[in-house]
């Protein structure tokens, strides 16, 4: 299990680096652009897009996290409904936490100087 929350961690943060790389990619080719309105507003246009995507992401991976969680708990087999509810939750929460969490951590850590 820890290893499966780890690889699943993982997964989270790369997401988070590829919202970072896209922005970094964006930013530089409407910069580039011809168009003034778009050359002009090139960091609201990046950070919009930047914040669907990441959206998009997120509930993914909700889904994703809740698949696996079910496949693990059941893997476990525990002897109670009362265990499997408890490891359940706890599967829930991690990942629920690191995946939501992300975000705010991305914006606290690396975003602010």
């Amino acid at each position: 299990m820890q290893d499966d929350c780890l690889h699943k961690i993982c997964v989270v943060i790369a997401a988070v680096f590829g919202i970072v790389i896209y922005r970094v990619v964006t930013v530089s080719t409407f910069a580039a652009f011809k168009w003034a309105l778009i050359k002009n507003n090139s960091q609201v246009a990046t950070t919009g897009t930047a914040v669907c995507i990441n959206f998009c992401i997120i509930m993914l991976l909700n889904v994703l996290h809740e698949k696996v969680a079910l496949f693990l708990t059941n893997l476990e087999q525990p002897r109670t409904e009362s265990e499997w509810e408890n490891s359940f939750t706890l599967k829930m929460f991690l990942f629920q936490f690191v995946n939501l969490n992300s975000s705010t951590f991305y914006i606290a850590f690396f975003l602010g100087r």
